[in-house]
This record gives structure tokens, sequence and C-alpha cells, in this order.
């Protein structure tokens, strides 16, 4: 399991490469992160502002090639929702990083966990719920969710459904019809055993 010191590092290297990105004019703090200091289990999610002059399509590839290149990340799956692309990587020690990326017009908080880190942000509305067929991606990170129930700060026990209702900077909530497809996909492709070691060795990495 990575260490919060590792999810820092990680977040201050994205944060380098945007402010080093002259296609990327904005950065915010989104998810759980974005309004407290999380604990081990915490992800970390980003969005970032794209000039409009920029295909956000050919900024997004470029990262992606460096995370797998320099952090030996892995997608997991794409999520567009209206103006936005959210794609999440897996990182080695079961690190999730759930990044965005907007055209600057386009760029602001789509709920109350939002912390602009740099830029400028606009007002946008919320966007629509996901489309819950991406079922191998949303099994390994509501899977992940699971098994970081865990003790919360305060000392007691999180439940699954709460630590499931902080992934990612999506709007909407881990209990409800759009988690049900998705939680029924974990439970049924990590029960498997061929999945066990596998799942093992790269959260040990």
């Amino acid at each position: 399991m990575f260490a919060i010191e590792e999810r820092d590092a990680t977040r201050d290297r994205l944060l380098e490469m945007a402010k080093a990105d002259g296609r990327v004019v904005g950065a915010a703090a989104v998810g759980s992160l974005s309004v407290r200091s999380g604990d081990r289990w915490s992800d970390l999610d980003l969005t970032f502002a794209v000039s409009d002059e920029v295909e956000v399509d050919q900024v997004l590839t470029d990262w992606t090639r460096q995370l797998v290149t320099d952090l030996d990340a892995v997608v997991l799956f794409d999520l567009p929702s209206g103006h936005s692309i959210y794609r999440v990587f897996l990182l080695p020690r079961c690190l999730q990083v759930d990044l965005s990326f907007t055209p600057a017009a386009w760029f602001g908080p789509r709920g109350p966990r939002f912390r602009l880190l740099f830029g400028r942000a606009g007002e946008v509305s919320p966007p629509d719920p996901p489309d819950p067929r991406e079922l191998f991606g949303w099994a390994v990170v509501y899977a992940r969710a699971a098994r970081g129930t865990s003790r919360g700060d305060d000392g007691g026990r999180q439940s699954t459904a709460s630590t499931a209702s902080e992934i990612g900077p999506w709007p909407w909530h881990a209990s409800g019809a759009t988690s049900r497809v998705p939680m029924a996909a974990a439970t049924m492709i990590f029960r498997r055993p061929f999945w066990i070691p596998c799942g093992v060795r790269w959260c040990r990495r």
C-alpha cells in the first residue's frame, strides 16, 4: 500500500508538470483532499485547465505517455463528462490518480470539493451521471475503495459505502442506482482466484 508521503510527492510532481506545460493554464485539487488532509486511503484527484487553442485529447495523450513511462502508471478507464475528460490511473502500491482536463473556458468547480491551485476558474454546471458500463475500470476502483475499509481519522470504523463515496472528483455518491452495477462487477470479478495474486503483486510493488 502506498504511503502518504508517496502520494504527496506524486501530487507535487504532477503540479510541476502542469506548470512546465505551457498548454496547461490552471489546476485545482478536487475530491476529498481538496477539503481535508485525507488519510492513507485517500486517492489523488487533480483537474487541469487546457488553453482553448489546444486540443484536450493531445494534452491527455502526452501526459498519459509520461505517466506510464515515468511513474509506471496503468490506465483504468476514461470518463468524458461535458467538456471534460477524466482519466483514472493506477500506480504501483495501489495509488489511484484521477486526472481531468477541461478547456479553460469551461474550467471551474462542479461541486463544493474544488480548491484552485493556480490559474483562474469560472462557474460551470454539474456534469451528467456516468455510463456504468465501464465495468472493469469501475470494478478496480470500487474494489480498491472496499479494501480501504479501515479506521478513519477519528478512530472509528469507516464503512465501505462511505469510503467508496470519496472516489475521484465525480459529484455522485456510492449509494443508489449508479453504483449498483459497478459494485456488482467488483464482487463478480475480484472473487475470481486469478485476480488475487495479480492484485497483490501490483499493490505491493
